[in-house]
């Protein structure tokens, strides 16, 4: 007994004096961080010891619990190590969202932190919200709050509405069916508006027009598939200051300034794929305040640039996502929303030659998703929230008797307004879905995959390691889907995301952000290939690929011979030996449905819609069990309009042999509509989108000293 105690002693007097000799695993090397941390409380040895973990374990479950324990450690260390603190529970976020437990235990103390961070709202004023008018939000109020710019959708036109009166000027009158007015910005004079101008050949130009409607030109005609939108004059109304975008091949985007007198253009400052979400003068006409994601992250921090070509400074850097909403009218503060403290709020930050002064302070908190017009000269703070509203629906469908059947119901309780894109896995136990949602403390992906049990009804809600995705697509074996999308280095493609837990791999990664690859895709009967249509759109070739998971070899299935026609998305059928196609006729602005061989051959059309009609969205039809029927929805445009909330959608069954349709009813009003078939033919769930807008206004939320002079931009 003796003598094995003696062993004993000699070894743990050998493991702590020569523990460089004695290998230790991760789990060792935690369990050691974590007797530093809870036995001695030795914090800057266990964070040492737990940094180590991170780096040298294979292990990715371990590493991020050793780096949650980092972010506690730091928590523990006081209020002056809270910033380190942030960021360790930041990097459980990014850097392993498959470890679902770990990343909600860090969004909780992400909010925690914030919220202990955050000071008292401002005094000098008792704020108000308040919704004004329920229009269209995508302009801005006269600098004297008089009237408000904005996009009528009725006709597609520019209009102003005169807030004392009620009534509403249309400004221009050329809009048809496929043009219309995008964003616009009035003048600090009150005399002019600059809009966007999306034409028939689908580019956003910039234009000007009197507020009478008289003077209305081009400013700076867009090229080339450069888009350009106003989002702010300067204050000596001789510049307009927009973001100019190109959507095609590859993304980039550029701050710019274009002279209302002339439409030269002036690059501040050349940015990446993305485009801020807001950007503004400051009052005195010195800087520039925008919003971008720093370096690979996707949450935005806050930068100010000066006008003048000096360098550029962050002014917010945070963890969190925020966004821009205003500069004050006496430039005394910068007003921005962010989710540091849980939901999304409106925060104050003083601000002195373009720097910050002080810790931001909290105005008003469950603040929601606005999109932000300006402010008026007396502090008033407008403010836009809508946008399109998706949800998902559940409807009984009966084919034989060629009817829908009840009224449809909402499919997904939670999170109402921001589901959509809708995937019945193919044994009908799982419904797969797409759901926008901004998690608490700023998590790195706002779109989310929500997979929902049948049975149980339990839903796991899954964070892919994704910028952004979407068209979700079961494989035959229900493990995997796949999606199209984009990863964190902007490289589109198409990804498979496993059910289970979330973790991501390419499929299609195209490195040089080739549009041409991000379509729908399908997956082969066997699971081992995929579908995927590529659309060369300047040399108006357009092709169905097979693309092999295993190999990487591509074949070519079959191919459009006709210019300006594109193939939009390859379906398969239950029994694998069929495939349907939609196909985009740009000179006859129709859409064709067709089918073909799954191994390849010339489709063979059955139906084609033009005018008026045309089945919307890019899921706007499901195959039937027995693979001789497809269902599809026709959306029948009111007036010829694009126009939100306009027209109807009707449910209709096509069989493949004949080309018989038979219509089986309406489904739910809205643009957009997207459904999926559960395989038992019977279960139908589907999204549709309805616009909604309002105008609101936040007041009296200025310090009492934001007073003085604010009659002055």
């Amino acid at each position: 007994m003796k003598k094995s105690l003696l062993i004993t002693a000699v070894f743990l007097l050998l493991s702590s004096g020569f523990g460089s000799l004695v290998p230790q695993n991760g789990h060792d090397q935690f369990q050691k961080a974590l007797a530093k941390e809870r036995g001695e409380g030795n914090l800057e040895e266990a964070i040492a010891l737990y940094q180590k973990v991170v780096e040298e374990t294979k292990d990715e479950s371990l590493a991020a619990q050793a780096q949650y324990r980092i972010g506690a450690c730091y928590e523990k260390l006081g209020k002056e190590k809270a910033k380190l603190a942030q960021d360790a529970f930041q990097k459980v976020v990014d850097k392993y969202p498959a470890q679902a437990d770990t990343v909600k235990m860090a969004r909780e103390k992400l909010v925690v932190l914030a919220k202990a961070q955050a000071p008292p709202p401002p005094t000098g004023g008792n704020l108000t919200v308040r919704k004004i008018i329920s229009l269209g939000h995508d302009g801005s109020p006269s600098p004297d709050g008089s009237f408000i710019s904005f996009t009528d959708w009725g006709q597609g036109d520019l209009a102003a509405k005169d807030l004392a009166t009620g009534s509403v000027r249309r400004l221009t009158k050329n809009a048809t069916g496929d043009q219309f007015v995008g964003h616009s910005v009035v003048s600090p004079d009150n005399r002019k508006i600059a809009y966007s101008w999306y034409d028939e050949n689908g580019v956003y130009s910039l234009w000007l027009i009197n507020v009478d409607g008289t003077g209305n030109r081009p400013l700076y005609r867009g090229r080339d598939d450069w888009h350009t939108e106003p989002l702010d004059w300067s204050p000596d109304g001789r510049q307009i200051l927009a973001v100019h975008t190109l959507s095609y091949p590859s993304q980039a985007c550029k701050i710019v300034l274009v002279a209302a007198s002339d439409g030269s253009m002036n690059v501040l400052k050349e940015l990446g794929r993305k485009a801020p979400s807001n950007m503004c003068f400051s009052p005195d006409g010195r800087f520039i305040v925008y919003d971008y994601p720093s370096g690979q992250s996707t949450t935005s921090d806050i930068f100010v640039l000066p006008v003048d070509g000096g360098k550029e400074a962050p002014l917010i850097e945070n963890p969190a996502n925020d966004q821009v909403l205003g500069w004050t009218p006496d430039g005394r503060y910068i007003l921005f929303a962010s989710d540091r403290a849980g939901s999304r709020g409106a925060w104050l930050v003083a601000v002195q030659d373009g720097q910050a002064q002080g810790t931001p302070r909290l105005v008003k908190q469950d603040l929601g998703s606005i999109e932000p017009m300006g402010f008026a000269r007396d502090g008033t703070f407008y403010y836009g929230i809508g946008g399109w509203v998706h949800d998902l629906y559940a409807q009984d469908v009966d084919l034989e008797g060629g009817k829908l059947l009840e009224a449809p119901e909402l499919a997904v309780q939670s999170f109402i307004g921001s589901n959509g894109m809708p995937a019945w896995s193919p044994d009908g136990e799982n419904l797969a879905y797409l759901s926008r949602r901004t998690p608490a403390a700023s998590s790195a992906q706002s779109f989310t995959l929500c997979i929902r049990s049948t049975q149980s009804g339990q839903e796991r809600v899954l964070f892919p390691d994704l910028d952004w995705f979407q068209w979700p697509r079961w494989s035959p074996d229900g493990k995997a889907l796949i999606v199209a999308g984009s990863d964190r280095s902007n490289h589109l493609g198409a990804y498979m995301i496993d059910a289970l837990t979330g973790a991501v791999s390419p499929v299609l990664n195209t490195e040089k952000d080739d549009y041409n690859a991000v379509n729908l895709l399908e997956w082969s009967h066997d699971g081992r290939s995929v579908y995927f249509t590529r659309n060369d759109w300047t040399g108006q070739k357009s092709e169905i690929i097979l693309r092999s998971l295993e190999t990487g070899k591509e074949n070519r299935i079959t191919a459009l011979a006709e210019q300006n026609r594109f193939f939009t998305l390859p379906l398969l059928s239950p029994d694998g030996r069929s495939l349907a196609v939609l196909v985009l006729d740009q000179d006859q602005k129709s859409n064709i449905l067709a089918v073909m061989p799954a191994e390849g051959g010339k489709p063979r059309e059955l139906l084609e819609l033009k005018g008026n009609e045309n089945i919307p969205g890019l899921r706007g039809l499901a195959w039937g069990p027995d693979s001789r029927t497809i269902l599809f929805v026709k959306f029948i445009k009111a007036g010829g309009q694009e126009s939100p909330n306009r027209g109807r959608n009707e449910l209709w069954l096509l069989a493949t042999e004949t080309g018989e349709q038979r219509k089986l009813g309406d489904l739910l009003k809205g643009p957009g509509v997207e459904i999926s078939l559960h395989p038992n033919g019977r279960n139908l769930v589907f999204s549709t989108g309805v616009y909604k807008s309002e105008v609101w206004v936040m007041e009296n939320f200025l310090p009492a000293d934001n007073t003085q002079g604010k009659d002055k931009r």
